[in-house]
């Protein structure tokens, strides 16, 4: 089976941490990045956009999953960035 890099973009609590059940049971299959954003910092969807193509290896295509608050963001790096994004996955999110 061919390798799938998935790029999980985290909830309200932007650590990414709620991903951990999931990453325990993800098939071998997936390369799992999980992307947190700086608890310091508030950035609106746009930076939060560019803070993850900056966080990124972009030789890659991604499957992206975007919870809660990432949802806009996974669709905003789909938008802007198609050439590196395969397909989006929203869960439980704003959109």
């Amino acid at each position: 089976m061919t390798p799938v890099s998935l790029l999980l973009l985290p909830g309200l609590d932007g650590t990414g941490r709620l991903f951990d059940p999931f990453l325990r049971i993800l098939p071998e299959r997936f390369t799992p990045l999980v992307v947190s954003y700086p608890v310091d910092v508030a950035m609106s969807y746009d930076e939060t956009v560019d803070f993850v193509f900056r966080h990124i290896p972009r030789d890659t295509r991604y499957v992206v999953l975007g919870e809660s608050y990432s949802g806009p963001v996974a669709l905003g790096l789909a938008a802007r960035y198609p050439s590196i994004v395969q397909a989006v996955v929203l869960c439980s999110t704003f959109i």
